[in-house]
């Protein structure tokens, strides 16, 4: 499998980590929290048009791609869930 751009996965997993999330994604969401269960909507971190730059920031990241199933809001509600749906994403591609 092709390493995320520029982003380490977990060796032990080839799974990404939070860490490696939050590096994606402090491009697009500046305001981002530390804490991984913040809810993103609701702080206002993540709205309609963010959601846009996050899904491409993310496939350009971990080469991935998002299909409408994926794009529920409670996908992308925390960086956790945000996390568990990149690497739910990722074993699909795998198959």
């Amino acid at each position: 499998m092709r390493e995320p751009r520029g982003i380490r996965a977990d060796e032990s997993t080839d799974r990404p980590t939070v860490e490696n999330l939050r590096d994606c994604l402090v491009r697009v969401l500046p305001l981002l929290p530390e804490n991984p269960k913040a809810e993103l909507f609701k702080s206002g971190v993540i709205d309609s048009l963010s959601l846009i730059e996050v899904v491409v920031a993310l496939e350009e990241t971990f080469s991935i791609t998002f299909k409408p199933q994926d794009m529920s809001v409670q996908n992308f509600s925390t960086l956790e869930q945000i996390l568990g749906t990149v690497n739910r994403i990722r074993s699909r591609n795998k198959v």
